[in-house]
């Protein structure tokens, strides 16, 4: 694979959000660092850089306090300026692309971590990338990266249109949803939350708020621009929801979408069932 460097790749496969206006942070909590080093403030989202990119950027950590017992899931918070992704755990291993700390709009780049391993004495963490095909995974080194807890994720259901929110491993919501045309299918897999965005009208097809995950279209390989990642968002046609109406994203209603914006952090599993 060529070694290549991500910036960030937001370029959903919604052309308003690439016209946007400046950066509005959420406010948001500390995560709890799993290994036992101190904690470590996220830096500020609303860096000048990234004032004239699309959609306003909010970025929280709601739902990663450190419970009795561990977490369902962990994230890989990159804290380097640039950290080298790995095909193997081992430094001699074909480096398969650098992650910069922020993502596109300035938010912590923050990966779902699938394992770890310890090789010698030093600590391997195994991650999803945010990179064509979807499910490719790397090796970050733990040195590189602080880990958080993750307490909440997300199952799509497409063949029900239903979005269950599990806290714990525990479904406590149930969304209607409208998802991908069968032109432009809605893919399977598992994927993470990798941005939050706030189109500036909501009264749009795309709702008051849009998470950016770290997944691709299969058919759509360029969109107004970007390079057809999926999102979840809302929407301001409900007559929408429980369709195959869109190019791949997920949408809700607004009132839903503004829910889980409460509560989902950066880095949240999402796992998509055809």
């Amino acid at each position: 694979m060529t070694k290549s460097r991500i910036l960030g790749t937001t370029g959903i496969l919604l052309g308003v959000l690439a016209v946007l206006a400046l950066a509005l942070p959420l406010p948001h909590e500390p995560a709890p660092d799993i290994y036992g080093s101190p904690l470590m403030q996220t830096a500020s989202t609303a860096d000048n850089q990234f004032a004239d990119s699309g959609a306003s950027v909010l970025a929280h950590a709601h739902g990663t306090r450190e419970l009795k017992g561990g977490f369902p899931a962990y994230g890989a918070e990159v804290v380097s300026p640039f950290a080298k992704v790995y095909e193997a755990p081992s430094r001699n291993a074909e480096v398969m692309v650098e992650l910069a700390r922020g993502t596109e709009h300035g938010q912590p780049q923050t990966l779902l971590v699938r394992g770890e391993v310890l090789a010698g004495d030093h600590t391997w963490l195994k991650v999803l990338l945010p990179v064509r095909p979807n499910g490719t995974t790397g090796w970050v080194s733990k040195d590189d990266v602080k880990i958080v807890g993750l307490e909440w994720a997300i199952d799509i259901h497409l063949g029900a249109k239903r979005l269950d929110v599990l806290h714990r491993g525990q479904a406590v919501r149930n969304i209607e949803i409208g998802i991908g045309t069968q032109d432009t299918p809605t893919p399977g897999g598992v994927f993470y939350i990798m941005e939050l965005l706030q189109p500036p009208d909501p009264d749009t097809a795309y709702g008051k708020y849009t998470y950016v995950l770290n997944g691709y279209s299969n058919v759509i390989k360029q969109f107004n621009g970007g390079p057809g990642l999926l999102g979840i968002h809302g929407t301001n046609d409900p007559s929408t929801i429980g369709r195959e109406v869109s190019n791949g994203c997920i949408r809700m209603t607004n009132r839903e979408i503004s829910d889980l914006v409460s509560i989902l952090p950066l880095g949240t599993p999402v796992r998509v069932f055809a």
